[in-house]
């Protein structure tokens, strides 16, 4: 047993037990055997010098003997790196293919580089073996597809005349992927039928892949119900990863077909939870897809560049030709048709051969959702109507493309209404056909009635269904007839919803006209650019952030217009009374309302210069008597950042993560330019908030002072003492901070005259010195 042991390098009690071919129980036979290392899983390796004690060598036939028992027992344990390790070690190569062969038939537990290092270390007669000839179309599977084809052939025709029905299945089931994902119709033709014949033995991967034939059989015919129950009934288990990635994705958009976005995400999680990352651009694809059938449009659109990076990085040429089709449409419908035309044309270069000139269907629709972005509508009505009748419409697996942009052949080609209203619709689907039925009924002047009742439902769902020009004049007919839900629409419909809006209100003779005007008139433009306004010294304005671009405007050198910004930025919204009691109280009321009125419209044009003539302004909100500051995601003051910057301090230090503290007491720091509002005189209504910010200041630059010392950052915390003190020259704590510097340097002739400087400060106002501050003194002066 120790002889066995040492030869194999290791083994645990079922491995020396199949080695030997009697039960061994290592942990009581090897008790008080010196030289065993013993590890928690019951694996027991021999120390090197029993190989060469005497008395325990093996004899050649016996030692081959154990090693192939050991290989064996390795093998069916699907310990296949171990078993083969031996086999190379132990020159057992005829043993190979069958390790090879055990390995290709469990490719849950097969690693990619662990096969490489098989085969590269294999003589020639292994790699030319049935499972050789496996292994290497696998391998190639997983690296270079194109590679595969041969070897995972010639395994198949072997396998066949073997009559070695697991190999033949393996090797059936890894060439049906690349047929699936070249779109080889023709290798299809042949595995079907016979993956159908040998559905017959009971196989249960023949069961499944015999239900994944029938599932594309269906999906040819447009049978979504079919594909999902063939689909959905495959046993747990039996499919490989890359098979069950691929069967769960077609039962995911067949799901979408179906309007039953949950049931396909709730195979998303699954398929997740498999965590093969070869596979998981797919994954990530159709989680995008459900999302976008959720209404989940924003998600979907600020994931997209990132889910196609990995297209482009792992996916084969056909599922890059689907994806980019449906990401070009995506960008379509949300007005972003430059975006789109990029994920098209990689679209077409990715796209199948094909046997004529002819635009298939998806390759149509995109198209055609791309002309209606560039507000091309009549060449989008061409496209689609060439399209469905060069393919018919809703048929096979094309149903997939039409059914993605529904709404877009609903309203554009009258033709196709009547099929899409005959079908009993459900989720997505079923909303993309009321919401198309309510355009048209809007562009036919009989919408008021529809409109009145229509389920409207949230601005992501109808931006899903909807391209944003039907999706605008959705929101201007729902506005017209007084249903909020107008507003809220344009509001989600950016930039590009407001410029189809824009356009319809000066169409001459549009009845679209006026109501457009009035809604454009009733909801402020998200601006273009972020503005930052800066408070915590001279006033200034930057465009795009802290030091992007600075604003230079001549109305900005009006103090009134600081003072104003000064009053917005301590109370964000208040009337007009009381601004004008703040800043003209000794004006005749016609004269401060001018005042006002005249300051209100030099501000907005400082920070909404790109303002349409008649449309409201989005940063400041003038809404009968009270004057609102928006501030946010497109306006930012730095006095916000401060005090996020001092809160999150302060929970730091609760924290006890002083590191983290002084990250954020350097960036209040950082903030602080001098006085809040520094170009203006005192005034009563912000001389406290004024005197609050210089205190806190100064407690966040004497307290990163401190930290920066315990550091060794001498200079730096000498710097934040200094501008403390040009704050508040009384600030006993930043004295201590230039003593403690002094100290650092070894200056305690510097420190004693900072110390006597800082007393005589306090002896001034009549203040008795800190206990850090005595301590310091005791410290300098110890008798």
């Amino acid at each position: 047993m120790l002889a066995a042991l040492s030869d194999l390098g290791g083994a645990d009690d079922e491995l020396i037990s199949a080695a030997i071919g009697t039960p061994i129980d290592l942990a009581d036979a090897l008790d008080g055997v010196p030289l065993i290392a013993r590890g928690a899983d019951g694996w027991h390796v021999a120390h090197g010098l029993w190989r060469s004690a005497p008395g325990i060598a093996l004899h050649p036939g016996e030692r081959d003997h154990i090693r192939r028992c050991a290989v064996e027992n390795l093998t069916q344990r699907g310990r296949h790196d171990e078993a083969f390790s031996l086999v190379q070690r132990a020159e057992l190569w005829d043993a190979a293919p069958t390790v090879l062969r055990s390995a290709c038939l469990a490719p849950d537990r097969l690693v990619p580089t662990h096969l490489r290092r098989w085969l590269a270390d294999s003589p020639e007669p292994v790699r030319a073996s049935t499972p050789g000839r496996l292994a290497v179309g696998i391998y190639s599977n997983f690296t270079s597809p194109a590679g595969a084809h041969g070897p995972l052939e010639e395994a198949w025709a072997r396998a066949t005349v073997e009559d070695d029905l697991e190999v033949e299945m393996a090797a059936i089931a890894h060439r049906a992927i690349l047929a699936w994902w070249e779109q080889d119709l023709a290798t299809a033709t042949r595995v079907v039928p016979r993956v159908f014949e040998l559905e017959l033995t009971g196989h249960p991967l023949a069961r499944a892949m015999g239900s994944i034939g029938r599932a594309l059989l269906a999906d040819l015919d447009g049978d979504d119900g079919t594909v999902v129950a063939e689909l959905g009934g495959i046993e747990a288990s039996v499919l490989d990863t890359v098979w069950e990635v691929c069967a769960g994705w077609l039962c995911g958009v067949a799901h979408l077909d179906l309007g039953d976005a949950a049931a396909t995400q709730q195979i998303v999680d699954r398929l997740t939870s498999l965590g093969n990352p070869t596979m998981q651009h797919m994954v990530d694809g159709l989680q995008r897809r459900a999302w976008w059938r959720q209404g989940l449009v924003d998600e979907v659109m600020s994931d997209l560049p990132a889910v196609i990076a990995d297209y482009e990085r792992a996916a084969t040429s056909y599922s890059r030709h689907l994806f980019f089709t449906v990401a070009a449409i995506f960008s379509a419908y949300v007005g972003d048709p430059a975006t789109g035309r990029r994920y098209l044309d990689d679209a077409l270069r990715s796209a199948p051969p094909s046997d004529d000139d002819r635009v298939s269907a998806i390759e149509a629709t995109g198209t055609a959702a791309l002309e209606l972005a560039e507000g091309r509508e009549v060449e989008a009505v061409a496209t689609l109507r060439q399209a469905a009748g060069q393919w018919g419409l809703d048929q096979g697996q094309d149903r997939r493309a039409w059914r993605q942009v529904l709404a877009l052949s609903y309203v554009l080609l009258p033709e196709t209404r009547k099929h899409w209203d005959s079908l009993a619709l459900r989720g997505y689907l079923r909303i993309a056909r009321e919401l198309a039925g309510a355009v048209v009924a809007l562009r036919e002047r009989q919408g008021d009635q529809r409109l009145l009742t229509l389920d409207v439902p949230s601005p992501g769902m109808v931006r899903a269904a909807l391209p944003y020009p039907f999706a605008a004049e959705l929101a201007v007919g729902l506005a017209a007839v007084g249903r909020s839900e107008g507003r809220v629409l344009l509001e989600a419909l950016g930039p590009a919803g407001r410029a189809a809006v824009r356009a319809a209100s000066t169409r001459a003779g549009s009845s679209e006209a006026k109501p457009a005007r009035a809604l454009l008139a009733a909801v402020p433009a998200p601006p273009p650019r972020p503005t930052y306004l800066a408070v915590l010294g001279p006033l200034e304005v930057w465009r795009d952030g802290f030091h992007g671009e600075e604003v230079v405007d001549q109305h900005l050198r009006r103090r009134r217009l600081h003072e104003l910004v000064a009053f917005l930025v301590g109370h964000r919204r208040a009337t007009r009374s009381a601004i004008i009691g703040a800043l003209w109280p000794d004006l005749d009321e016609r004269a401060a309302v001018n005042n006002l009125s005249v300051t209100l419209n030099h501000l907005l044009r400082v920070l909404e210069p790109w303002r349409d003539s008649g449309e409201p302004a989005y940063l400041l909100r003038l809404d009968g008597q009270t004057v609102q500051l928006v501030t946010g995601e497109h306006l930012h003051l730095d006095v916000d950042s401060f005090d996020e910057h001092s809160a999150l301090a302060a929970s730091a230090e609760a924290d006890g993560t002083p590191s983290l503290a002084l990250e954020h007491h350097l960036a209040v720091t950082d903030l602080y330019r001098d006085d809040l509002h520094a170009d203006l005189p005192e005034a009563a209504w912000f001389a406290l908030d004024r005197e609050h910010y210089r205190a806190r200041f100064v407690s966040a630059a004497v307290r990163a002072g401190h930290l920066l010392l315990t550091r060794g950052d001498i200079e730096p915390a000498e710097g934040l003492a200094h501008r403390a003190l040009a704050v508040d020259e009384w600030a006993e704590e930043a004295y201590t901070v230039l003593v403690g510097a002094a100290l650092a340097r070894r200056d305690r002739s510097g420190a004693n005259r900072l110390l006597v400087r800082c007393l005589d400060a306090l002896s001034d106002l009549g203040v008795e010195p800190s206990p850090t501050t005595l301590q310091l003194h005791r410290r300098l002066h110890p008798t």
